[in-house]
C-alpha cells in the first residue's frame, strides 16, 4: 500500500516525457532507405553513387493521350523546376510535330499506350532529405495545372507521400482504437475496472518509452520496421 502512491508518481514521472518525446521522432515511410547503410554491399553502392552524382529519383507520370501542344507545355513546365534534372516522354524524344504512326511500334510502346502518355521525369531527391514532400509537391501541381485528377503519378517517392500521409492521417484514430481493444478484452478477462486501467496504461507506457529512446539518440526510424519490433516484444511479455 505504501509504495502505490510513489510508484504512480514515478510512472507519471516517466510518461510524460516519453510521451512527449516519441511524438517527436523523424519516421521514414517508404522503403528506399532500409538497405542504404554500409551494412550491406548495396548499400554501399548506392551511397557511393549518391556521394558522386547526388540523391535522385524516377517518377513516372501519366497523362491522357491525344494533345501533343499540352504535352510540352507540361514537358518545358518541368524542367523549368529546379528540382527536376530531366525528363523523358514522346513530346521530348520524338517531337510534337511528328506523328506517332512514324515512330516504331516498339518504341512508341515505350512512351504510349492506347490512352495514355507516359512522361519519365527525375527528380533530386530522396526521402530523407528535409524538404522532400515539398519538392515532390511541386511536380504534383504542375501536373495538375494541366491534367487535374486525370494525371496518374508512380514511383517510390510517390509511394511514400501516399503511405506518409494516410499513417499520418490514421495514426491517432488506430492508436485509440488498439487501446480501447486492449482494454476490452483485459477487462473481459478480469472482469474488474482496476487491473485494466493499470495494465493498459503500463502497455502504453512500455511503448512510449520503446519510442522515446531513438528520440533521445536523434535516430530516424523506418515506420513499418519500428512497429514490428514493438509488437513482437510486447508479444514475449
Amino acid at each position: 500500500m505504501k509504495l502505490r502512491i510513489p510508484a504512480f508518481l514515478i510512472a507519471v514521472v516517466i510518461a510524460v516525457p516519453c510521451f512527449i518525446a516519441q511524438g517527436g521522432n523523424s519516421f521514414l515511410y517508404g522503403g528506399s532507405r532500409i538497405y542504404s547503410t554500409d551494412a550491406t554491399q548495396m548499400g554501399r553502392d548506392l551511397l557511393s553513387v549518391e556521394e558522386e552524382y547526388g540523391a535522385s529519383n524516377p517518377l513516372v507520370i501519366m497523362v491522357p493521350k491525344g494533345d501533343t501542344s499540352k504535352e510540352s507545355a507540361l514537358s518545358e513546365e518541368l524542367k523549368d523546376n529546379e528540382n527536376v534534372t530531366s525528363v523523358i516522354s514522346y513530346v521530348d524524344s520524338v517531337g510534337s510535330t511528328i506523328p506517332d504512326g512514324f515512330v516504331p511500334s516498339d518504341s512508341l510502346s515505350q512512351l504510349y499506350s492506347e490512352n495514355y502518355s507516359r512522361f519519365v521525369v527525375t527528380i533530386s531527391t530522396e526521402e530523407s532529405e528535409e524538404g522532400w514532400t515539398e519538392k515532390l509537391n511541386e511536380v504534383y501541381k504542375i501536373c495538375e495545372k494541366y491534367y487535374g485528377d486525370e494525371a496518374r503519378i508512380a514511383g517510390d517517392l510517390a509511394s511514400t507521400r501516399d503511405l506518409k500521409e494516410t499513417i499520418t492521417e490514421d495514426n491517432s484514430r488506430v492508436n485509440t482504437l488498439a487501446i480501447a481493444f486492449v482494454f476490452a478484452i483485459l477487462l473481459f478477462n478480469f472482469k474488474s475496472i482496476t487491473l485494466p486501467v493499470i495494465l493498459t496504461l503500463v502497455i502504453e507506457l512500455s511503448i512510449w518509452i520503446n519510442l522515446a529512446i531513438p528520440y533521445v539518440q536523434g535516430t530516424t526510424l523506418h515506420c513499418f520496421r519500428q512497429r514490428q519490433k514493438i509488437f513482437r516484444k510486447l508479444q514475449k511479455e
